[in-house]
């Protein structure tokens, strides 16, 4: 869930190749939801990488390794504070003034999911090929008893209850 921009269509589906492959979830439209946003400026003799917080210049020519290492300094540093929770998503870590929790991949998925569209809410449909895109027969009864673990867990570990309403099949995340 994070977006790159650049000025170069070519620097741009390199990196963002290079970067899925490494497992980071990377979309390619500014209209979706996303946690960061990560400009790259291509110019003659350099290549900047800007985000919301930092920014790294790198000299040509460049070895993919450096500008992967800088991204993911940045992506660790993004989070999220709401009802006296501190979200990393990209730590897979929640933590209030008692405790700390560290999701699981599903659980975390569930939550990035749900926090960026807490807006619109997400179709159930939409949450489960996200998580499960592999799977053939969609059984979404596998979706709710992950998200009735995942406010379980969060009431357990850190007495947090997840709100989460569902209407014609829409996810919503209310936040207070």
């Amino acid at each position: 869930m994070i977006n790159i921009t650049c000025n170069n269509i070519w620097v741009h589906k390199k990196i963002s190749n290079l970067l899925y492959q490494k497992g980071l979830n990377i979309i390619d439209n500014e209209n979706k939801n996303f946690f960061l946003n990560i400009n790259i400026d291509d110019r003659e003799d350099s290549v900047l990488l800007i985000s919301r917080e930092k920014s790294y210049k790198f000299i040509k020519p460049i070895d993919f390794m450096e500008i992967y290492s800088k991204i993911i300094l940045i992506i660790l540093d993004v989070e999220f504070n709401f009802n006296h929770l501190t979200y990393f998503p990209f730590r897979n870590l929640i933590l209030n003034e008692k405790n700390k929790i560290n999701l699981g991949e599903k659980h975390n998925l569930i939550f990035s999911y749900l926090l960026i569209n807490q807006q619109a809410g997400i179709s159930k449909f939409n949450l489960y090929k996200k998580i499960w895109p592999e799977d053939v027969d969609m059984q979404i009864n596998k979706l709710d008893t992950h998200l009735t673990n995942l406010k379980k867990f969060l009431k357990t570990e850190l007495d947090y209850d997840l709100n989460v309403k569902s209407q014609k099949n829409i996810l919503k995340l209310t936040i207070n």
